[in-house]
């Protein structure tokens, strides 16, 4: 099924979802899918502007209809010309098909994939090297580290960690990664030449029922031989496979309820163990020089109460030490992403859908969308997410915690759902 957003003659925006080569309703027509349609109110905007009626049909209906608050459509003449006229609509976004008609972020669907192809080369970019010298120095202390990469996405991490390793004057270490995302796994495991080998009986029936295993060998990394275990499944599992001398996971700790990630991160590192945690959002994003100040606050304020991200730092760091964690490092690892940069469209976008409809139904809505389009269409500039990279030296005692049975590590992912993974069940 996919759907069209157009003009009709009554000077409105129509979502259809039909197949392509059908042709979309007008007026009265009907072809016995059940309808569903919704007003929403523009009666805090301009008098140049209207209320608009969406209808929704076949699939779109049932999957994806908009909250009442969050949808709105400009007739205005002049700013409908400004836009194209149709848009696709994949799989019944309509909030997106909407907001791309008023020019708001693109028409089509974040490809995930293309994404973190380009957001590897930002991370490596702004990864702390303060961070990672006390990194190598605490792994230095100890033997041929076995490390676990919690929510690993594509392996960017992983020739990070094998450097580290290579200065702390290992050889070889043991590399786990763990991710729900298996097509970013596949891409990762692509760039590396493996040399198979058997899997290990399993430590812990979870191990072989609910993770799915891809991969098991040797490669070298930067000229450090790894022994090299890929699993598609929650990251927060991963003691399933034992325990780990260091605990990693790349623009991750803001994605889970700290109370969780501290627990997450004792059971699955061992007793004096390590933690390794770049690239963890502040809460605050950035237009240099300034402009769009509005807008960004708006599109932080999405991330912490529309998407459940956690992004006080200061408030994780209290929560680890009160788990009697020990921070070793904190240091700054913001994104300076220039706006000609090929990953600023997928920011831009980000900040387009969550940040405009949260001034829909208020005196700034039209500055709301006009501040986007602006975003947008800007070729100079810089883009800021201010982000630290923490290290943190775990307890000496083993937790004791409750059985995986009763436990619950359920969060709020904002990449997920922007990006269209499935949510944590």
């Amino acid at each position: 099924m996919a759907a069209h957003l157009l003009a009709n003659d009554d000077d409105q925006l129509l979502i259809d979802s039909h197949d392509l080569n059908t042709t979309p309703l007008r007026g009265n027509e009907r072809d016995g899918v059940t309808h569903a349609q919704g007003t929403w109110p523009l009666d805090a905007l301009p008098c140049g502007w209207r209320p608009i009626d969406i209808q929704v049909s076949g699939a779109a209906a049932a999957v994806d209809m908009p909250r009442p608050k969050g949808i709105l459509l400009s007739s205005r003449a002049p700013a409908r010309e400004a836009f194209a006229r149709t848009v696709s609509i994949q799989n019944g976004d309509v909030r997106r098909a909407a907001l791309a008609a008023l020019g708001c972020c693109a028409a089509s669907p974040v490809d995930r994939l293309a994404y973190f192809r380009e957001k590897a080369a930002i991370d490596d970019a702004s990864r702390s090297e303060e961070a990672l010298a006390v990194l190598t120095e605490r792994l230095a202390t100890g033997n041929p580290p076995r490390c676990v990469d919690l929510g690993a996405g594509t392996l960017s991490l992983l020739p990070v960690i094998a450097k580290a390793v290579k200065a702390a004057g290992f050889a070889t270490f043991e590399y786990l990664a763990v991710d729900r995302d298996r097509d970013a796994l596949a891409e990762g495991l692509a760039k590396l030449q493996i040399q198979n080998t058997p899997w290990p009986a399993d430590a812990d029936p979870l191990a072989s029922r609910s993770f799915e295993r891809l991969r098991h060998g040797i490669c070298d990394i930067g000229g450090v031989r790894c022994s090299i275990a890929v699993v598609c499944g929650d990251a927060l599992d991963a003691d399933a496979f034992g325990s780990f001398d260091l605990v990693c996971g790349s623009a991750f700790a803001d994605l889970v309820r700290p109370e969780i990630l501290a627990d997450g991160l004792r059971r699955i590192g061992k007793p004096r163990g390590t933690a390794y945690l770049p690239i963890t959002f502040s809460g605050k994003t950035e237009l240099h020089p300034h402009g769009a100040e509005e807008l960004l606050r708006a599109y932080d304020a999405h991330l912490v109460e529309d998407q459940k991200q956690y992004t006080d730092v200061e408030r994780l760091i209290q929560i680890l030490e009160r788990n009697e964690c020990s921070i070793l490092s904190r240091a700054s690892s913001d994104w300076r992403v220039p706006l000609s940069h090929a990953f600023a469209p997928y920011l831009i976008d980000f900040i387009g859908c969550g940040a405009v409809p949260r001034f829909f139904g208020g005196p700034k809505a039209v500055d709301a969308v006009r501040w986007a389009r602006e975003l947008r269409d800007r070729r100079t500039g810089i883009l800021v997410a201010r982000n630290v990279d923490l290290v943190i030296a775990l307890p000496a005692d083993e937790l004791q915690s409750a059985t995986r049975a009763t436990r619950s590590h359920r969060r709020g992912d904002s990449l997920t759902q922007f990006l269209g993974l499935p949510g944590t069940d």
